[in-house]
């Protein structure tokens, strides 16, 4: 031995063993603490942000067999955009085929007659079309305009009108497989004419220059614009009735069972106003005398009533 040696000799470390041991993290929790799948003590808990291990486990978005469930994958937008528009199609081309199989869809036509009646007092009774009339026609005549319409299924009505005295009862013929029909009417008559009209299931409109009018609907509106009448009672099952007078009438009688009532009357003129509803509010905004001879009488069984001026 050599004196020069170190009769100790320092040994080596062994490679990759570190030179000084980490401090630990203190936990800071309380007893009963702990995570899923860790220990209750200790400081594994803080591991994932003081290491850089990878995760054990396949890769987000693989489709390896893997210990855990597969994840089921959103089902691709293009693939919900091709069964909307197959149906789109399909329903279109179920259209045509069912349209060229019953000759189309809805059609319509306008026909006119004349017919030769002294009008002083004319009665129109309808089914379940819609019946305009309107005063200014020639004298000694009534002229009568059809609006037919007709849907799949059908042929084009025929119209049915009969003359009782001057009572003009109209109507409608349907023809075909489903018979899907409907005829609306104009009628035109003389100035200062007596009017009624009286219809099962359909609206009524009176425009013009009339003598006394009366109009009932079992089941549509009524309505008047600019006319100029004697009296007036408009009556409906269930609709609303709206009322607009050009002239002062009198008495104005309107009831409606279920629906609304609008009355618009003349400037400077002062009514006798009666209203009643069911169920509803009532507004009067004209000025009303009880000792009027013109009077306003309005009953409804469930709607608003409003009474105002043009």
């Amino acid at each position: 031995m050599s004196m020069h040696e170190p009769t100790n000799p320092p040994t080596n470390p062994p490679p990759n063993r570190p030179t000084s041991q980490p401090t630990s993290v203190p936990d800071d929790r309380v007893h009963g603490d702990s995570l899923r799948g860790a220990e209750p003590y200790g400081d594994s808990w803080l591991r994932p942000t003081l290491t850089t291990e990878p995760s054990v486990g396949p890769a987000a978005g693989s489709h390896g067999s893997g210990d855990g469930p597969a994840t089921p994958t959103a089902r691709p937008w293009w693939l919900l955009a091709g069964l909307g528009a197959t149906l789109v199609l399909a329903s279109a081309a179920g259209a045509t085929t069912w349209g060229a199989a019953t000759g189309g869809l809805w059609r319509s036509a306008d026909q006119h007659q004349t017919y030769e009646r002294p009008a002083g007092a004319l009665t129109i009774k309808g089914g379940a079309g819609d019946i305009e009339v309107q005063g200014g026609g020639r004298a000694g005549t009534v002229q009568v305009g059809r609006h037919v319409s007709w849907g799949p299924g059908s042929s084009e009505p025929t119209p049915r009108e009969e003359w009782t005295g001057s009572t003009l009862t109209v109507d409608a013929e349907c023809h075909g497989f489903v018979a899907w029909c409907s005829v609306d009417y104009v009628v035109i008559v003389p100035d200062a004419a007596d009017v009624t009209v009286d219809t099962g299931s359909g609206d009524i409109t009176l425009t013009g220059s009339l003598g006394d009018v009366t109009l009932k609907a079992g089941s549509g509106d009524i309505a008047t614009a600019n006319l100029s009448a004697d009296q007036v009672t408009a009556e409906a099952g269930s609709g609303d009735i709206d009322v607009e007078l050009a002239t002062a009438a009198s008495p104005v009688s309107v009831r409606t069972g279920s629906g609304e009532v609008s009355v618009r009357l003349p400037q400077d003129t002062v009514y006798a106003v009666d209203t009643e509803t069911g169920s509803g509010d009532a507004e009067v905004s004209v000025p009303t005398n009880p000792g009027s001879t013109s009077t306003l009488r309005i009953r409804t069984g469930s709607g608003d009533i409003s009474v105002d001026q043009r």
